[in-house]
């Protein structure tokens, strides 16, 4: 069996998840070199540049000391120019180990690195038919430490990266691109301020969301994870942001519920949330969370009437605790996130941004229509609800007349 191009079915499903996950308070203790390196070879560390200072990432990097060790500091997106780059001036000898200290942006270089690595390729694994495993090339172990509670990266064996000329996409996917140890450090994230915090968690929530209502691809094994996973993203987010309340264990929550939307995705797939953001963050100066709020509320609408056995054990699950009494639909969970995106001024940056930034309305719909169009898996199979041109339309003229965008045509 191909296990890569293995994909669910009404009879046969399968789930899989290669990693190994250490959470908690000093997890990183317990991250050692041991049998990883071999004498003489290369670790490459990529850091996110803003925990140039950190003793938390510090304690991680003095363990690699002695060894051939490159850390590589950067920031913002992952570019595909910098990638190649690094690459080039880097590949001196064997890579034993690859180590990503960072959010989603710098796992994700770390990611492509690998790629390039294993498949002499950054762009089309796993998608393009042509593009090889090198046979002889040895897998080096990759360890992942994520920083914030968001993309899931680290457990997700999809990637990507953007041309610095034009913005534009290159992505592939593999198990072997999964991190083999992952470490949760909850402390990395208890200093983030509420948007950060929020938007991060949101990102988790629609991962969780959308691979809960695939039409075939979904599982048990999923559902039970997302759901779950839900629940504890909403009550770490209720409890920090509206009750003040900063236990760890709510921290450590986020951050585990991240993980597991980078499994669910792996297992699964996304939708139209996912594909109208991808085209409209490709467009514009908002983040990944921003764009996916802007097509939120519609893409639930369109299809909760094929989601009713998913909507009656979300609200199942926030039975168990009085704080939720209020939350009986699947509508008051989506109006839970806007009061809270509008209470923290996150709604109204949005709008904003897209009011400034969009001048054809008309051009940046029929963009955002062609990604979802040429999704066929998820236009013709995956869909809730039969996916055609009249209501991706509607779908994605409705989400932008949220914010005033009104198309001429």
């Amino acid at each position: 069996m191909n296990f890569e191009k293995f994909y669910n079915t009404n009879e046969i499903k399968r789930f899989y998840f290669p990693g190994k996950i250490f959470s908690g308070i000093n997890c990183l203790d317990e991250i050692s070199e041991g049998p990883t390196l071999n004498q003489g070879s290369m670790v490459w560390i990529f850091v996110d540049s803003y925990f140039i200072d950190n003793n938390l990432v510090s304690k991680v990097i003095n363990k690699f000391e002695k060894n051939s060790t490159i850390i590589h500091y950067l920031s913002g997106k992952p570019i595909t120019e910098n990638v190649h780059k690094f690459i080039q001036e880097n590949m001196s000898g064997p890579v034993s180990t690859v180590i990503a200290i960072g959010g989603g942006s710098i796992i994700d270089f770390a990611k492509a690195s690998l790629a390039s690595l294993i498949f002499s390729s950054i762009d089309g694994i796993g998608l393009d038919p042509s593009i090889y495993r090198i046979t002889t090339a040895k897998k080096p172990i990759f360890i992942a430490i994520p920083t914030t509670a968001g993309s899931g990266a680290e457990a997700s064996r999809y990637y990507v990266t953007y041309n610095h000329s034009d913005n534009q996409k290159n992505y592939g996917k593999s198990w072997e691109l999964i991190a083999d140890y992952i470490y949760l450090e909850p402390r990395f994230i208890t200093e983030l301020n509420h948007q950060i915090l929020i938007e991060c968690a949101f990102d988790v929530f629609i991962h969780l969301l959308e691979t809960a209502v695939c039409k075939y691809e979904k599982s048990q094994f999923g559902q039970i994870l997302s759901i779950s996973s839900i629940y504890r993203t909403m009550t770490a987010i209720q409890m920090i942001v509206n009750n003040n309340d900063k236990q760890i264990k709510f921290y450590k929550d986020l951050m585990e519920s991240a993980t597991i939307g980078g499994i669910a995705i792996s297992n699964t797939r996304t939708g139209n949330i996912h594909e109208a953001a991808g085209a409209l963050l490709e467009k514009t100066t908002l983040n990944h969370p921003q764009t996916l709020f802007v097509f939120f509320r519609k893409a639930i609408e369109q299809y909760k009437s094929e989601i009713f056995e998913f909507e009656s054990n979300l609200i199942n699950s926030f039975r168990i605790n009085a704080e939720w009494s209020d939350l009986k639909r699947i509508d008051d969970v989506i109006g839970w996130w806007e009061v809270i995106f509008e209470k923290f001024s996150i709604k109204d940056k949005i709008a904003k941004t897209l009011i400034n930034e969009i001048n054809d309305v008309d051009s940046i719909s029929h963009y955002i229509y062609n990604r979802i169009a040429s999704d066929l898996v998820w236009k013709n199979k995956e869909s809730p609800v039969v996916l055609n041109d009249k209501n991706i339309k509607a779908f994605i003229n409705e989400s932008l007349s949220q914010y005033g965008l009104h198309q001429t045509q």
